[in-house]
């Protein structure tokens, strides 16, 4: 697949916006309190938060704006977020050669960050995983993924994970697996990418250095013992304060 920049995704979505579902507003970004597609050139680690279902599914869920919210915390990360396109959008997506998944406030495609964070709730989601995957650029095979320093680190984490069972074996739909809660592991997690980038590690290194550092983590297609990340102490976390707020009526105020 050739995937395409994002000012020809940009070029795309203003001559096409009318047909996308609700008008493209789904794809439109910048809702308040994401980040300025301006910042995004001079970060130090990219995180596109992908979900598996559409953005009208998720508006409500407080999952992707407390990703985000923690995410920002860490110096230099930029975020973004990307969805399931919706049933009619789909096929015009695909037709064009626009990526399935890319990241609503910049409309730069999954190639263009260092971590995919996928969050999954449901097991039902994971079915849309492998065509969200290859219609974004991004190869099935762990192993095929490993060896193109263009694709990034493929990371699923969310409630559904401890059992994702259909992730494992030698395939690798996911190169990482992040079991429990984020509000620590993620942190942790950009932190070790960040520096893996900054010295040139290989992405093989940078997850081997992730094996009892990041909470929770643990390889598919490795076998290794991993607990659950739990946050003991739940006055030493922040609440969901500054997330996004989303382009859904039924999403004002949560």
């Amino acid at each position: 697949m050739n995937i395409p920049s994002s000012t020809q995704i940009a070029d795309w979505y203003a001559r096409n916006s009318h047909r996308l579902t609700g008008g493209g507003l789904w794809l439109k970004g910048g809702e308040p309190n994401t980040m300025p597609a301006e910042l995004f050139a001079g970060a130090k680690v990219r995180l596109l938060i992908a979900r598996l279902s559409t953005y009208r599914d998720v508006a409500t869920s407080m999952t992707h704006g407390l990703l985000s919210q923690i995410a920002r915390e860490v110096e230099g990360a930029f975020v973004d977020f990307a969805y399931l396109p919706p049933p009619r959008d789909y096929p015009l997506m695909r037709d064009a050669g626009i990526p399935l998944w890319l990241g609503t406030g910049t409309e730069q495609p999954p190639s263009a960050f260092d971590i995919l964070g996928i969050s999954n709730s449901i097991v039902l989601e994971l079915l849309n995983l492998p065509d969200l995957l290859l219609g974004s650029g991004i190869p099935l095979a762990k192993s095929e993924r490993m060896s193109r320093p263009d694709i990034p680190l493929v990371i699923l984490g969310g409630a559904n994970s401890p059992t994702a069972s259909i992730l494992g074996g030698d395939p690798g739909l996911v190169d990482a697996v992040i079991v429990g809660e984020a509000e620590n592991a993620l942190k942790q997690l950009l932190e070790l990418v960040k520096r893996g980038k900054a010295e040139g590690w290989p992405k093989e290194r940078i997850l081997a250095e992730c094996h009892g550092k990041v909470d929770g983590f643990h390889e598919p297609d490795r076998r290794c013992p991993v607990k659950k990340a739990i946050i003991a102490n739940l006055d030493a976390v922040r609440t969901l304060e500054d997330g996004p707020v989303w382009y859904d009526e039924e999403s004002l105020g949560v």
